[in-house]
C-alpha cells in the first residue's frame, strides 16, 4: 500500500508548515476578542486545506493522494462510522463528514489521515464527539483504517494537535504549533 510508505514525521512536517501559512496569511479568522466574533471553522478549514495543496505539490511521494473537504463518499456509498457519540451508551452507524481527508479516492486501501479541527471555544460535546471519530476512523478493525487522525484546536495564537493511530490517541506523537 502507498500510504505505508508515509511516516509520521513527514505528516508533522506538512501540517507545521500549513499551520504557518495560514497563521501568517490569515491571523484574522483566527484572532478574535470573543467566541461569538470568531470565523467559522469552514472557513479555517478551507485556507488550511488550500495552503495543505500548496505544500503537497512539492513532495513526490505524496503525488498519488487527494485531498479533500468534507468528503462524504465510501466508494460509491455514504461514508458512515460505527461510534459512541458523547451522552449514549452504546456505539451506533452514524453518517459522517470529516473536516480534511489525505487518501485516494474510490478506495480505502491507501486512506493516510484525516483531520478534524475545532476552535477553542467550541463545546465539548463537540470536541468530545471529533476525539470518537478519530479513534474509529484510525481503528485498524473498522473500514476505513486511516493510518493517522489529527486533532486541530486553534487558538488565536497557537495550536494543539492530538495524534491517533490505531484506534487511540498516541499521545507521545502530540504537538503544539505556535507561529
Amino acid at each position: 500500500m502507498l500510504k505505508d510508505q508515509v511516516g509520521f514525521s513527514l505528516i508533522k512536517q506538512i501540517v507545521n508548515t500549513t499551520l504557518h501559512t495560514l497563521y501568517a496569511h490569515d491571523q484574522l479568522l483566527l484572532d478574535y476578542p470573543d467566541p461569538r466574533s470568531t470565523a467559522g471553522e469552514r472557513s479555517i478549514v478551507f485556507r488550511f486545506g488550500w495552503y495543505m495543496l500548496e505544500t503537497l505539490k512539492n513532495i513526490p511521494t505524496l503525488e498519488w493522494a487527494d485531498l479533500d473537504c468534507e468528503y462524504n463518499r465510501n466508494q460509491y456509498h455514504s461514508k458512515e462510522l460505527v461510534y459512541q457519540r458523547t451522552g449514549n451508551s452504546s456505539a451506533a452507524s452514524h453518517r459522517v463528514i470529516p473536516d480534511l481527508i489525505l487518501h485516494q479516492r474510490r478506495s480505502n486501501d491507501n486512506n493516510l489521515l484525516v483531520i478534524e479541527f475545532k476552535k477553542r471555544y467550541a463545546s465539548r460535546y463537540t470536541k468530545s464527539n471529533d476525539i470518537s471519530k478519530l479513534c474509529a476512523f484510525t481503528d485498524p478493525e473498522k473500514t476505513y483504517k486511516y493510518s493517522f487522525g489529527l486533532y486541530l484546536e486553534l487558538e488565536p495564537h497557537r495550536a494543539t494537535v492530538k495524534v491517533f493511530r490505531n484506534g487511540e490517541h498516541d499521545t507521545s506523537l502530540d504537538f503544539e504549533f505556535t507561529p
